[in-house]
């Protein structure tokens, strides 16, 4: 039972951990740089913080460099490792930016153990917090995410944390677990209904906008439509070159925009072509490249149901029922293998 209050945690825990499976494994190294500046910037300027925070008029600095500020006093149990806890908190920057709050939630988190946070200062700190108060942390860097950073934190920043004891539960208190399981599940299902309606309501918005704006794209001169829906318009003819088939592997260069000019994904920016087989696209990629001949560069206005329909890509940037404008020029054409032969791998 403790295992599924973790989802509750979820806000909290991706501060607290820095968890960031999805960063780039390098950067730029204009970026590395501009990063590195930022880091040697905020070390000496979180020092200044530290000293004058820990001078003010009811801070604890403990010997490992914490600071702990007392904001409201508890008059409930100490929270031990094996205790469920519901919480409340907010994690802000020294400047104030404010990086996570569980007023996301709506409610207090509910968390299996304070060691789910993982910072060596709330490890330390939780402990001396009572039911019932609230305590500010004050991390320096080599008690939260160290010379590295954290999500939000340049590298060497020190981190606050405002955290509201509100429940500790023992952990054989069954019958008051289940209430709070069946809590944070009610909350998940708002929540969820909330999420639902949303994206029902946007893709209602987007199907009428999408619809507009290809009967306005229709209507222009040098636009073809073709028996699915799709539209084209030819920007650079380049000659008699091939067609492709459906099943060829193409090598193309391309820009995909939403109607309002937003570019989610481009081969330019990359400075790199990019070769796939035409029948593993969208299908108003599959019907449209085989228009055009080696040498060409199209435009198409690709219907909803011709690209990502009702679902767009989930956590963007396509919405559902998005409409999309796509440039593609078509570079080169490598025909399917005969039957039973092995393609060569692609580069």
């Amino acid at each position: 039972m403790r295992r599924t209050l973790l989802t509750g945690a979820c806000t909290l825990a991706l501060v607290a951990c820095g968890g960031n499976d999805d960063a780039p494994e390098a950067a730029p190294a204009t970026e590395t740089a501009a990063t590195a500046t930022d880091g040697a910037a905020a070390q000496p300027a979180g020092s200044a913080f530290l000293e004058e925070n820990a001078a003010r008029d009811g801070v604890t600095v403990t010997e490992s460099g914490l600071q702990i500020e007392t904001l409201e006093e508890g008059d409930g149990p100490s929270p031990t490792e094996e205790d469920v806890l519901r919480i409340e908190f907010e994690v802000r920057r020294p400047g104030g930016e404010v990086l996570g709050s569980s007023a996301e939630n709506g409610a207090p988190v509910a968390i299996p153990s304070y060691r789910v946070l993982q910072l060596p200062g709330l490890l330390e700190g939780m402990p001396t917090m009572k039911e019932g108060g609230k305590t500010r942390f004050v991390l320096p860097a080599d008690l939260a995410y160290g010379a590295e950073g954290g999500p939000g934190l340049s590298p060497g920043e020190p981190v606050i944390f405002d955290i509201s004891l509100v429940e500790v539960i023992d952990p054989e208190d069954e019958a008051r677990l289940t209430e709070v399981q069946e809590e944070e599940m009610a909350r998940m299902e708002e929540r969820r209904a909330a999420a639902m309606a949303e994206f029902e309501a946007m893709g209602a918005e987007n199907a009428a906008a999408s619809e507009a704006f290809l009967a306005e794209m229709g209507a222009r001169d040098g636009v073809e439509t073709t028996d699915s829906g799709l539209l084209y318009e030819v920007v650079e003819a380049g000659g008699e070159g091939e067609s492709p088939a459906a099943t060829d592997v193409v090598e193309v260069n391309y820009r995909g925009t939403l109607p309002d000019g937003t570019e989610f994904d481009s081969s330019y920016s990359r400075g790199q072509s990019a070769t796939f087989p035409l029948n593993q696209v969208i299908p108003g990629w599959t019907e449209g490249v085989q228009l055009m001949n080696v040498g060409d560069t199209y435009r198409f206005y690709v219907p909803s149901d011709l690209a990502y329909g009702e679902t767009g890509t989930p956590g963007g940037p396509i919405g559902p029922n998005q409409a999309l404008v796509f440039d593609v020029e078509l570079l080169g054409i490598e025909p399917a293998p005969a039957e039973g032969a092995e393609a060569e791998p692609q580069d």
